[in-house]
């Protein structure tokens, strides 16, 4: 009888061991399993983010394309340019819009909106001024053509045959439709906003000019020339008030235009820089994880 209880005392303290084992067992390898979830979660993170690093960046180089090419533009004028312009801020917008509007937040915790309205604005802005820019070249290839238009009747006018009390009137239509046409000249190479009060000063004496006519020629045919060439001044006075105005918001668009761009590069530049110690930090709890798995492992 005693042989039996020492045989079945020693039996339980082989199975209360082997449990203790067991237990043992199965803590190592929840631990390795955690271990293993967290590098498995640390390396998704950490592709996430030079993911989103990546992405970032070549949303910077497509802003920055537009920036130079508009650089470009403005020494060129070439739609070539414009149209480049056009094409990297496409490329710019749907580059942002793989990008998560957390990695744009504040390192306060605040929603970061302001790259995505920024580019809105950009947008906005880049696209009026190219057509702006567009217009202002059809304005202009119009207005050299009625301008030369305008000065060959007045030289046609002139030759015919008009009563001597006429000819100081001829001579202040001759003078000012010449003066009118170096001003635009002048204006658009120069593009100086005092010029326009002198073309407006110069075609209103034109007109004035061209009235007098009409109500002083002796014939009948004269009056009607004299009527076609008024018509004719007023609508190269039309054409320039447009041209003008809108070479004036192109110009007055170019500045902002810029800094828009340097704004939205400066905020880029700020996420990818907040972005990099994230990676860092995952990287680094990959190599605690690892390490403690195969500490338990020995």
């Amino acid at each position: 009888m005693q042989r039996m209880f020492e045989r079945l005392r020693a039996y339980y303290q082989r199975q209360r061991l082997a449990g203790k084992l067991n237990l043992l067992l199965l803590f190592l390898l929840s631990v390795l399993l955690a271990n293993t979830l967290a590098v498995f979660g640390s390396l998704t993170l950490v592709y996430s983010s030079n993911a989103t690093l990546w992405t970032l960046e070549r949303f910077k180089v497509q802003v920055d394309t537009v920036e130079h090419t508009l650089l470009r533009f403005r020494v060129t004028h070439e739609r070539v340019d414009a149209q480049a312009a056009h094409d990297a801020l496409s490329a710019a917008e749907v580059w942002l819009g793989r990008i998560p509007a957390r990695v744009f937040a504040d390192p306060d915790g605040a929603a970061g909106e302001d790259i995505p309205r920024l580019m809105r604005g950009f947008g906005e802005q880049l696209r009026a001024y190219l057509y702006y820019h567009e217009q202002s070249v059809a304005l202009g290839s119009r207005l050299r053509q009625t301008s030369a238009k305008l000065q060959e009747r007045v030289r046609l006018l002139r030759a015919q045959a008009w009563p001597e009390s006429l000819d100081p009137v001829l001579a202040r239509l001759v003078q000012a439709i010449l003066q009118a046409r170096l001003d635009q000249q002048e204006f658009v190479l120069g593009e100086d906003a005092a010029l326009v009060g002198a073309q407006r000063a110069q075609l209103d004496r034109a007109i004035e000019a061209a009235l007098e006519l009409r109500q002083r020629a002796p014939r009948i045919e004269a009056r009607i020339e004299a009527y076609a060439l008024t018509q004719e001044i007023q609508g190269v006075a039309e054409t320039f008030w447009r041209f003008a105005e809108y070479t004036r918001r192109k110009r007055d668009n170019e500045a902002p235009l810029l800094r828009a761009a340097q704004r939205v590069a400066e905020q880029v530049g700020a996420a990818a820089e907040r972005q990099r110690p994230t990676i860092v930090r995952q990287i680094v709890l990959i190599v605690l994880c690892t390490l403690l798995a195969s500490l338990l492992l020995v």
